[in-house]
């Protein structure tokens, strides 16, 4: 297993170095960041009711819960969907433990290349709009490490939406629905509380939830929590969530990707470069 994550690791290191000498990938990096930054910016002279502290302090963590929803689920989706087609997982899949390198390698390579927009983001918005945690550098910390947990969730779930959306063309509308859908039930924006009472047991059950709870825990002052489900904070409960999640979305993803690998063949990868041709002609 060692073997395993090292091959991985290496692969996701030089595809994340090659992204940032990627004047695309860059664009994307800085653009993501801006819109979050001009979010902030507009909204800093806004008074935050019970809480003495800066406005970006308090949607801090709801930002960085939708650039994790995003990311990590659409990053990973179009991936596999596209290198379904250029015969990229075929190809792994002949490699001895191939798809679990090329699993593993996913992962790694989109926590990394959430990096750079975070720094643009974070830096910023600590430096010049007043964001900060209200636990000192423990409370960032924390915020990291549930960042990294629900990464393990999102990604593999957009692992699994990658091998289920029928072509790369497609990923947008078959993908961007589910994560915006669980954004909104999630209260990622909103407190549950102000969603009808039969859909806040399902908002308590999505891994987006939790994130979003796991966030504003380690970010925001206690008397934060009186906006919460019951009045009080849950880390431990959102942690377990999380846990539970990783492990039954990292088993979805692997058996889908197991299931479209079993079933490529040449000739199917070949038919799929014409159709993406024609397409293009057209």
């Amino acid at each position: 297993m060692r073997a395993v994550y090292a091959h991985a690791w290496n692969r996701a290191w030089r595809e994340f170095l090659l992204s940032l000498r990627s004047s695309q990938d860059q664009t994307f990096y800085l653009i993501g960041a801006l819109v979050a930054l001009g979010f902030l910016w507009t909204g800093r002279d806004r008074d935050v009711a019970g809480l003495d502290i800066a406005y970006a302090s308090v949607a801090m963590p709801a930002i960085l819960t939708m650039i994790a929803a995003m990311g990590f689920t659409m990053g990973p989706m179009f991936a596999i969907a596209q290198e379904r087609e250029d015969g990229t997982v075929l190809r792994m899949r002949n490699a001895p433990r191939g798809l679990s390198v090329y699993l593993t390698a996913q992962v790694f390579l989109n926590i990394l290349g959430a990096v750079p927009m975070l720094v643009v983001l974070i830096v910023p918005a600590v430096g010049f709009l007043g964001a900060q945690s209200a636990h000192g550098a423990v409370g960032w910390i924390a915020a990291a490490g549930f960042l990294v947990l629900g990464a393990v969730v999102l990604l593999s779930l957009g692992i699994a939406l990658g091998c289920l959306v029928p072509d790369a063309r497609r990923a947008a509308t078959w993908g961007l629905i589910p994560v915006v859908l669980m954004m909104v039930v999630s209260g990622v924006f909103n407190p549950v509380q102000n969603l009808w009472g039969w859909l806040q047991p399902i908002a308590q059950s999505l891994p987006l939830y939790w994130l979003g709870h796991g966030m504003r825990w380690s970010l925001l002052p206690d008397e934060a929590a009186s906006v919460e489900v019951g009045g009080q904070w849950h880390p431990v409960a959102a942690v377990a969530v999380l846990a539970v999640w990783a492990v039954a979305s990292v088993i979805a993803a692997r058996l889908a990707l197991r299931h479209v690998a079993a079933h490529q063949s040449g000739s199917a990868v070949a038919r799929a470069r014409d159709d993406v041709a024609q397409a293009a002609v057209r």
